[in-house]
This record gives structure tokens, C-alpha cells and sequence, in this order.
């Protein structure tokens, strides 16, 4: 049997016939020539942010489902009108900020065909039947309770007996092949709804006395993220404490998502902070039985998705269902807590980097011993927040 892939061998007696025809044709291709692409100039940080404010609402609206997708769909005129006025008017920088150069179109003259005697062999096989394999890679998929795994759509439907209150086969997950890459190594990933999510986070927890953290971006559709776990020296008098910290560089316009429901406080770091930050620090406390966790992401250049539920002196307040869009990081800049710049007493890090945001999770008991959060995984396989929710607000 014969796959697709390899070249195809015939025995000797099965050698192809040939024969010779008389060719009266001659072909002399044509003259390519190049014609200079555009140079688009760099995009002010102002017009960065707006477009990236504006593809965020898109995506969280279910309008497209990633920046590619926006941009793949804008260069073929499929978006919906009104936006793909927009798009029509604003491509150029759309294009520069993230990444798409123009093309360098390559022009071909008529090929010119003159009379030429000229003898070819022509090849006559023979009538040999050859099957093809056709090989489908099979996931070995953790199993989860409630639900089972399709394997020719890659995803998790929901069986009738499910504790998530998700009807039958409805799509609860999804399995993604090389999601993301962490600490320098690619790696698959799992999509999970965010009522799955949350049941399992509680069970875990009950059983284990675990807290664990999904990854809160939706990597089946936010490609090239980039995820390094920090060793933290220092969390206010404590050396070398157990706390989860983990650095996230995305795409320019990527949405994060809350893992965790409840009022969360956001604040400017530069409230507490002895050096002058952009920093911004969106954090909320999780009260599990007697023990209370606490859970935060630190960002510079982003803005929240929602309306503020309570504005405050020191921080606002804004409340999230798990599953809600937080925020969107609006450009490449990085974050300086996780790159040591703030000398903060409260954290600093053995293995600094450059980060768009960062995430930190721990939980404290009774006594007031610290340990770390766990990132949400199902059989080392990591799992990330899998939304269907928008956000209610019109695009600038």
C-alpha cells in the first residue's frame, strides 16, 4: 500500500510504455519584472491604541475571531460593511502594526510561442489501480468527566448526565495542537468553557486543596503567545516565597480573560510604587474555605473592557463573571514590575524579563503561610479559558 506522501515505485514488469510524437511548438517564456513595494510609515502609538481598542471589540463581539482573521477578511473585502469601511480606510497602519508587509508583485510578459520541430517521449503507464492512505493523527485526549472527545473535530461535547449544566453535545472544549509556547518549548493546549472551568477549579480545590489557574487568553484563536514561568526572590519580608508568577508576550490587540469571578480592584501601580510606573495592577481576593487566594495581572499599556462599577481614591472597582473580557493589551510595551524596575519590596524576580502582562496567584491559610497557585492543567496538558462572551460596547 502507497501513502500519499511517496514516490511511486512500478515493478519491472509494470515499466511505463513510451512512445514519440512529433511537437511543432516551442515555447520561450517571458521577461519577469519587479515592481517596488510601498513603504508604509511607522504608526503614532495614538492611532496603535485606537485600532487596537477597535480589532479587541471586534474579536470580544464575535465579529472575527483573531487580529489574522480581521486582516484575512479586510484584504478580501468579507467584513461587514461598516467595518469593512473602516477597514478599507485604515489598512495601511493596520497592515504596519501588526506586521503585514506589502508584497513585491512580480509582472510576466506574454510568453512568445514559435513553430520548432522538436521530438518529446510521452509516457503511457499502466492501467495500475494505487490506494492511498489516508493517515489521521489520533489525540490521546484527557478524559473529563461529563464530557466526551470527537476526534475527527478535535473537541469536547458535553453528554446528556453533565455536572456544568451544558445541554447535550453542545461544544464545551476544544484540543489545540502547538497553543503556545512555554519557556521555550511549544506546546498543545486545552480550550475548556468557562462553566466547566469553574466547576473543576472548585472540585480540585475541595479535593486537593489545590488553586489552580487557567491561562486566561483563548489560545485556539490567539496565535504566537508566548508564556515564561518567574522564580520570585522576594514577596514583601518573605525570601524565596512560593508564589506563581508567570511573564505573557501576545499580539498587539489580544484579549485576556477573567479566570476567576467576582469584584476585582484595579489601580495604577504608581499609587504605591517608589520609582514613577505605568504599570497597572487588576487583583482579587478568593476566599476558599478558611484559606484566601489571591489572583492579579499586572499590565502597562491596556485598557479594561468594561464599565467601572465604583471609582475609588486609590483603585476602582469592576465586577467579572468568569469567562468575561478584561482587557486589551493596546502595544508592545512591557511591564516593569516583572522586569525589576520597580524595586518593589513586594516582588522582585530571580529570572527577570520583558513582558506585555504578567500573572501572579497564591494562597494564604490560617496561619499565614503562603504557597503557590498551580496553572490549570488535565494530564500535564495545560488549559485555557475557552469564552463565548462579548463585550457591550460600540467600537470608537
Amino acid at each position: 500500500m502507497v501513502k500519499g506522501s511517496e514516490a511511486r515505485e512500478y515493478p519491472e514488469s509494470v515499466v511505463p510504455h513510451t512512445r514519440e510524437v512529433k511537437s511543432q511548438l516551442k515555447v520561450i517564456p517571458g521577461v519577469v519584472k519587479e515592481v517596488e513595494k510601498e513603504i508604509i510609515a511607522k504608526v503614532p502609538d495614538k492611532v496603535q491604541k485606537k485600532i487596537a481598542k477597535k480589532v479587541a471589540v471586534y474579536i470580544v463581539g464575535g465579529i472575527v475571531v483573531s487580529t489574522g482573521g480581521f486582516i484575512a477578511l479586510g484584504e478580501t473585502g468579507n467584513l461587514p460593511k461598516q467595518v469593512q469601511e473602516w477597514y478599507d480606510e485604515t489598512s495601511q497602519p493596520i497592515r504596519k502594526m501588526f506586521g503585514v508587509e506589502e508584497i513585491v508583485i512580480k509582472e510576466e510578459a506574454p510568453a512568445i510561442i514559435v513553430e520548432k520541430p522538436e521530438i518529446v517521449k510521452e509516457e503511457i503507464p499502466p492501467e495500475t489501480t494505487i490506494e492511498e492512505e489516508v493517515v489521521e493523527e489520533i489525540i490521546n485526549a484527557p478524559e473529563i468527566s461529563g464530557l466526551k472527545f470527537d476526534q475527527r473535530t478535535k473537541t469536547y461535547l458535553a453528554e446528556a448526565d453533565n455536572p456544568y449544566g451544558l445541554e447535550a453535545d453542545a461544544e464545551a472544549g476544544v484540543y489545540v495542537k502547538e497553543a503556545v509556547e512555554v519557556d521555550s518549548g511549544i506546546e498543545d493546549a486545552i480550550g475548556l468553557k468557562p462553566e466547566v472551568i469553574e466547576f473543576i477549579q472548585k472540585k480540585i480545590y475541595e479535593e486537593k486543596k489545590d488553586f489552580v489557574v487557567a491561562i486566561p487568553l483563548n489560545l485556539k484563536d490567539t496565535k504566537g503567545v508566548k508564556i515564561s514561568q518567574l522564580k520570585c526572590l522576594q514577596f514583601s519580608n518573605e525570601k524565596q516565597p512560593d508564589i506563581l508568577t508567570l511573564g505573557i508576550n501576545v499580539p498587539v490587540g489580544s484579549v485576556f480573560y477573567a479566570v476567576y469571578p467576582g469584584e476585582y480592584r484595579f489601580a495604577p501601580m504608581k499609587n504605591f510604587s517608589p520609582v514613577e510606573t505605568e504599570d497597572k495592577n487588576l487583583g482579587i481576593n478568593i476566599r476558599l474555605g478558611s484559606e484566601l487566594a489571591l489572583y492579579f495581572a499586572d499590565f502597562s499599556d491596556g485598557e479594561i473592557l468594561i464599565d467601572v462599577k465604583e471609582k475609588g481614591d486609590y483603585f476602582d472597582k469592576y465586577d467579572f463573571k468568569i469567562g468575561d473580557p478584561m482587557a486589551v493589551i493596546l502595544s508592545e510595551k512591557t511591564v516593569d514590575r516583572t522586569a525589576n524596575r520597580l524595586h518593589d519590596f513586594n516582588f522582585s524576580y530571580e529570572n527577570p524579563g520583558e513582558f506585555q502582562f504578567s500573572l501572579g496567584a497564591y494562597i494564604r491559610n490560617e496561619e499565614g503561610k503562603i504557597r503557590s497557585a498551580e496553572v490549570f492543567a488535565l494530564e500535564d496538558i495545560k488549559v485555557f479559558i475557552l469564552s463565548s462572551e462579548t463585550v457591550h460596547e460600540e467600537a470608537d
